[in-house]
């Protein structure tokens, strides 16, 4: 997909694709928190509101991974006998190796 850009916006600098508009409001925000004050504080804010009404959040987190860590580790103690590494076997080195010269045609 190429960006043409449209001549009713000569200061377009995203396309309209999915990836590009999610690229275009991260740099937004980014810029938002960077310069406004009042939106910073407001970020702050609804964040610690967020955080009074759902306290358990992290703790639900945590067992969640957890679970999914005992999952992987049952999964990972039934598959280890057949994933273990074998030994090449080894051969005996009665004769030397010599270099020699082989002819390419």
């Amino acid at each position: 997909m190429t960006f043409i850009l449209r001549p009713q916006n000569p200061n377009q600098t995203y396309c309209n694709a999915q990836s590009c508009q999610q690229a275009r409001k991260r740099q937004w925000q980014k810029d938002k928190l960077h310069y406004d004050l009042d939106y910073r504080i407001n970020q702050q804010a609804a964040q610690q509101t967020w955080a009074m009404h759902n306290p358990d959040y992290w703790r639900h987190y945590r067992e969640g991974f957890q679970t999914s860590r005992h999952a992987i580790r049952e999964i990972d103690l039934f598959l280890e006998p057949f994933l273990v590494m074998r030994t090449p076997p080894q051969f005996p080195s009665a004769l030397p190796l010599q270099p020699s010269l082989v002819r390419l045609r």
